[in-house]
């Protein structure tokens, strides 16, 4: 496996597919312990973009929740990257950030 830094491009796939995915498990696990299914909970999603109607179309609903679930995460990294590639080009102000957590 190579070492060295990620392209902004490569940090932000690969950021976008780790967070919309442990986010999606945390909403399946806890959501589901109370009861719904996987499919009504990205009906929800979706019924920010189709209303009430997200509960009618089914699974083409649900796959809309997931694309709109995983765009929010792409937006989130997204403007992650930026400031730590584009704010920060050194990598000082992350390296502090991550100093202060040291015990």
């Amino acid at each position: 496996m190579a070492t060295g830094r990620l392209s902004p491009s490569q940090a932000i796939l690969r950021g976008t597919f780790i967070v919309g995915t442990i986010d999606a498990i945390d909403a399946l696990v806890f959501f589901g312990l109370r009861g719904s299914t996987p499919i009504r909970i990205f009906q929800s999603i979706a019924s920010g973009a189709l209303g009430r109607a997200a509960y009618r179309d089914g699974l083409p609903a649900a796959a809309l929740g997931v694309l709109i679930h995983y765009f929010v995460a792409f937006g989130i990294v997204t403007m992650t990257i930026d400031q730590l590639y584009f704010n920060d080009p050194d990598g000082t102000r992350v390296q502090l950030s991550a100093n202060g957590y040291q015990g």
